[in-house]
């Protein structure tokens, strides 16, 4: 987004948008808050509004002081299509893509960009109206962290949490750390699967609840690990 704003500002109509879930790390808002003080960047801050059996979901735009912080998005997706999990990946959709969409349509906007990077061809797909500038501009992981740590601020968040605290798709290993070092990110979780029970599904791998990963019941410590990659 900082490129892009640099470098194009004054030859294209740019949008910055960010789909909040309710559930984001603390320090993934702060550090939008950074950017658009710091670059005098305009994010548009929008939440996914969860409609009736039929239709899509929709969005509204927010302000920093209205931001859902206690998963009021999350949940009412949960409602509605029930716990996710590596098999129900309505998650993303309905709270990222979906509203993102939705905004597209009402302003008419053709063209998105996917921050996929030069060191990640297994997630490079080419799609029509869709521009991967960080591709385009061989960015690795190794140069976009050297140009951030010459900045007056950082994102701050470890890579094993990532910006979806306990993502279904992080490995055990990772799950198993969080649960260690801050059992407390689970709360929602395990608050959501008290409120919507289903009997079918669980949300980690295994058919494991969330107390179940708290207490240590994992299936691989050091499976091969992809989310820092996949998110």
């Amino acid at each position: 987004a900082v490129k892009l704003h640099r470098e194009y500002r004054h030859k294209y109509d740019m949008e910055f948008v960010f789909a909040n879930t309710g559930q984001e790390h603390p320090k993934t808002i702060e550090f939008l808050y950074n950017i658009r003080n710091h670059f005098g960047i305009h994010i548009h801050l929008i939440e996914a509004v969860v409609n009736e059996a039929g239709v899509g979901t929709g969005f509204k735009e927010v302000t920093w002081d209205t931001l859902s912080m206690n998963g009021e998005p999350f949940e009412d997706v949960i409602a509605k299509y029930g716990l996710p999990n590596s098999g129900f990946l309505h998650c993303t959709r309905e709270l990222k893509i979906s509203p993102m969409n939705a905004y597209m349509k009402k302003y008419d906007i053709e063209y998105r960009t996917l921050g996929i990077r030069y060191d990640e061809p297994n997630r490079y797909n080419p799609q029509k109206k869709v521009l991967y500038p960080l591709w385009d501009w061989k960015e690795t992981k190794e140069s976009i962290n050297r140009w951030w740590s010459e900045q007056a601020f950082d994102l701050e968040i470890p890579d094993y949490l990532g910006n979806c605290l306990t993502c279904h798709k992080k490995s055990d290993r990772k799950l198993n750390i969080i649960a260690c070092e801050h059992p407390e990110y689970f709360d929602f979780y395990k608050r959501m699967e008290e409120k919507y029970p289903d009997d079918k599904r669980q949300i980690f791998r295994g058919y494991r609840t969330t107390q179940d990963v708290l207490d240590g019941k994992v299936d691989d410590l050091f499976n091969q690990d992809m989310c820092a990659e996949e998110c």
